[in-house]
């Protein structure tokens, strides 16, 4: 909900129900989806919307303690969380954060009204 991601899933994804049975095993007994056997769980989520779900979190945190990142810090910050796939070029993660982000003196960055997000609409 936070950075708006859920209505981008609804859409995708009107009923779970076959995606939930065609990657999980339903146990009746306990009415709970559990992984199958001899199967790892894979995040099937675009490498961009990961980045972009930690940019602004981290960028939101930073931003309460009244301080802006530099790109080396996001970077520094950002890369560890990235680590269970295919590590992205770090063009990719300035791609995404040119989106949400606007650059501010000493190559500083802000988040943008984009790309914060808003849970309500303004009247």
């Amino acid at each position: 909900m936070e950075l708006n991601i859920l209505d981008l899933v609804a859409k995708k994804y009107k009923d779970l129900t076959p995606f939930l049975s065609a990657n999980f095993y339903f146990d009746k007994e306990t009415e709970k989806y559990n992984l199958k056997k001899q199967s790892k769980f894979r995040a099937k989520i675009p490498v961009e919307v990961r980045i972009k779900y930690y940019v602004v979190s981290m960028m939101r945190r930073l931003e309460r303690e009244g301080t802006f990142p530099h790109i080396d810090d996001i970077y520094l910050e950002i890369m560890p969380l990235l680590k269970n796939g295919k590590t992205p070029e770090k063009q990719t993660i300035l791609n995404v954060l040119q989106t949400i982000a606007i650059q501010t003196g000493d190559d500083q960055w802000k988040l943008n009204e984009s790309g914060q997000g808003e849970l309500f609409t303004k009247l």
